[in-house]
């Protein structure tokens, strides 16, 4: 095929190809679709848990067809995807966005900590601990994908930030950085993981639970900081 001419750009150049009203809002559609498919599966798994949850009261829920959940997500197991997937990029974006490398250890850690927790007290991230935790042995594809696309690389970030406050002397680091980040994330979130994945805190208090990560961040300094 001969593609259209394009001034300055030489004869197998293609036109950009232009966004029509029609396709922006069929685009749209779609995603509020599969937006409202996850926020059902969401209250579906949080309300009859994963194994006895079906699609049938997803598709009842969210409206739409079975037929439509199938072409979009395959199966009950891709829509459980679809929340992890969502959730760990919440995750991930929290470590880029506090931009901890800009700021004193103490301040990015704090700051780091109220975030994270604010991002982990929702519906989905109750979903994603039950699904890794209670459901990683019968799905390890979606427990594997999550520890390599969500808590190594937040693990690895956080490590780089401590090693870079230990370089510079603000932090005192005997077991190495990555020993470090691995041990200060269950002080900060070790305790609201477990709760929130054994169902014992259905919402837990988005303040208490602030306030519990920072008091490990603190714990963590205390025995970090040079004397």
């Amino acid at each position: 095929m001969t593609l259209p001419m394009v001034p300055g750009r030489g004869r197998s150049a293609p036109l950009p190809l232009v966004s029509s009203p029609r396709s922006a809002k069929l685009r749209k559609r779609g995603e509020q679709r599969v937006d409202r498919f996850v926020e059902a599966a969401t209250a579906i798994f949080l309300e009859k848990g994963y194994r006895r949850a079906r699609l049938s009261d997803i598709v009842r829920r969210a409206g739409g067809s079975l037929s439509t959940l199938y072409d979009t997500f395959g199966n009950k197991e891709g829509l459980a995807h679809a929340i992890i997937e969502r959730q760990a990029d919440r995750f991930t974006l929290v470590f880029h966005d506090v931009c901890l490398t800009t700021l004193p250890a103490d301040e990015g850690l704090h700051r780091l900590a109220k975030h994270f927790v604010e991002a982990m007290v929702s519906p989905e991230s109750q979903v994603l601990h039950r699904l890794i935790v209670g459901e990683g042995p019968a799905f390890p594809a979606l427990r594997d994908w999550y520890f390599d696309h969500a808590v190594v690389p937040n693990n690895q970030l956080l490590a780089g930030y401590l090693r870079h406050h230990r370089d510079s002397g603000a932090l005192v680091l005997p077991q190495g950085a990555d020993v470090a980040a691995q041990q200060l994330g269950m002080l900060m979130t070790g305790d609201l993981v477990l709760r929130m994945s054994s169902g014992h805190s259905l919402l837990p208090d988005t303040d208490a639970a602030v306030k519990l990560a920072l008091a490990g961040v603190d714990t963590f300094l205390n025995g970090a900081l040079p004397r």
